[in-house]
């Protein structure tokens, strides 16, 4: 059974780290949900950067943090329909000019079925992420560091998924939810958390693009903010 983040054992009173990363710092939201920019940034994207071909698809992590309520946050219906109102934001404000969703899971829907199309999906630096619809389900070659912006957030940071390795509902493990409640609150509970994924480099060489992608840990839905992947649709 997964645990839950041991960064979010308790109430925030600052910044908060887990002490099973030695020492980097997950879950650097105060308790109020402001989040105070990383210093590295939106850094130059790396030199040996890559043209999209013109059948790829992209894919990105946002350069902001959400809280787990991201219902109220995206201003939507449903979390997930907010949360991919919330890559489009960003996507449109980038002039990317394409369609985007965010990789969510809910208790009625599979992140791996929300994505559609056959790909190929490339990270926004031209590097290949997932070669067809199939590879959604593996791990990727690269981890997907780069934002919309063509920057890079703060390496030792998560995004909400509520999604095993293979692209579907993570695991309950005895919990009554892993995705907030289908990401409507923000409730501070052993009972109720989010399967993150972790896009940084910043643990180990497998850390990004292993399974921890997109199942790195449970945390707990407060008072944390964190990313998201947002796909390009077909």
């Amino acid at each position: 059974m997964v645990a839950l983040a041991a960064c979010g054992s308790a109430p925030a009173t600052g910044d908060d780290v887990d002490a099973a990363t030695d020492g980097h710092a997950i879950d650097a939201g105060h308790a109020d949900g402001h989040v105070a920019p990383h210093p590295d940034a939106h850094i130059t994207p790396p030199p040996d950067a890559m043209t999209i071909p013109p059948n790829g698809k992209r894919v990105f992590v946002t350069s902001q943090r959400y809280p787990a309520d991201l219902r109220t946050a995206g201003g939507q219906a449903t979390g997930r329909a907010s949360a991919d109102a919330i890559c489009q934001q960003l996507a449109d404000a980038s002039s990317l000019n394409g369609t985007f969703v965010a990789w969510l899971s809910t208790s009625d829907l599979d992140a791996i079925d929300h994505v559609t199309g056959p790909g190929p999906w490339y990270r926004m630096d031209g590097h290949m992420v997932f070669a067809n619809r199939a590879n959604l389900g593996t791990v990727p070659p690269v981890a997907i560091t780069i934002d919309e912006t063509l920057g890079m957030p703060d390496p030792y940071y998560e995004s909400w998924t509520g999604t095993g390795l293979g692209g579907h509902h993570a695991p309950l493990g005895g919990r009554s939810s892993v995705t907030c409640n289908d990401w409507t609150t923000t409730v501070l509970s052993d009972a109720i958390g989010g399967m993150v994924g972790i896009f940084g480099d910043g643990f180990g060489d497998d850390v990004g693009h292993g399974p921890d992608w997109t199942e790195f840990t449970v945390g707990y839905c407060s008072p944390f903010a964190r990313h998201l992947y947002c796909f390009e649709q077909s």
